[in-house]
């Protein structure tokens, strides 16, 4: 199988798990990998459905068909899709990186993170969407492998927000309610209304609505009094409130 290397350019979002890129930011990369990789596609949807195999000339499973449904696509990366390739395989990518760290309220520890972004961190892989309309097909092989086309990319979601941190929130207070008793001694009771108020007090802390509010993926939990640390953020779940923490 061929490899090559290859430098490559790409957009970034204006900071990281944003949706756009007014800034205009960039990043330069090295790919070092095969020369040529294939990936399958959804027919009807163009979305893609597989990881991506190198080609190589003297591997006969390179006739492989496509499953039904998808479309078998070649991806050139010493061509046009060098960054196509890289999201496939970070492996295959090199790329200068400096760690920024930021300082998170309430003794909640630090906040670091690599710029540039890599390209997988950059755009999601499974969004990718294939666009055939200057494809040309060849079945040398029997497999009908689509060859040139183009690729429409999404930028990486975020895998929480503010409004699955506000379901998280009120059902951890909702589950709290059972944790509390009038007659129980302060020793139990005072550390569980403790923990309650900086519940409430996230929007505040964390800056909610306000110019410099912290990115929900940053955003740390208060632990119940039974545990210890800080909780990371939670996993996604449904957005129950647009609107972010509220009390």
């Amino acid at each position: 199988m061929k490899q090559i290397t290859k430098n490559f350019t790409y957009d970034l979002p204006d900071e990281y798990l944003a949706q756009t890129n007014a800034d205009g930011k960039t990043a330069t990369a090295s790919y070092t990998g095969p020369e040529k990789l294939w990936v399958f596609v959804d027919e009807a949807t163009r979305e893609n459905k597989s990881d991506a195999m190198p080609i190589d000339e003297n591997w006969d499973d390179n006739g492989m068909p496509a499953p039904t449904g998808q479309t078998k696509v070649e991806l050139d990366c010493k061509g046009a899709d060098t960054l196509i390739c890289a999201i496939f395989l970070p492996h295959s990518v090199t790329l200068s990186q400096t760690n920024v760290a930021t300082a998170l309220p309430e003794g909640y520890g630090t906040y670091v993170h690599a710029i540039p972004e890599m390209p997988d961190h950059t755009y999601e892989r499974e969004l990718l969407k294939y666009k055939p309309a200057t494809a040309t097909v060849d079945n040398d092989n029997g497999d009908n492998m689509h060859k040139g086309g183009d690729w429409e990319l999404t930028w990486k979601q975020p895998w929480v927000t503010w409004a699955t941190m506000t379901q998280t929130r009120d059902d951890q207070l909702a589950m709290s309610d059972a944790k509390l008793s009038f007659d129980q001694p302060d020793s139990v009771k005072l550390p569980w209304v403790a923990w309650r108020k900086k519940m409430r007090d996230m929007p505040t802390v964390w800056k909610r609505g306000e110019a410099d509010e912290f990115p929900a993926h940053m955003v740390k939990f208060p632990i119940e009094p039974s545990r210890g640390g800080f909780a990371d953020a939670p996993a996604p779940g449904p957005e129950s409130d647009p609107n972010g923490l509220q009390d």
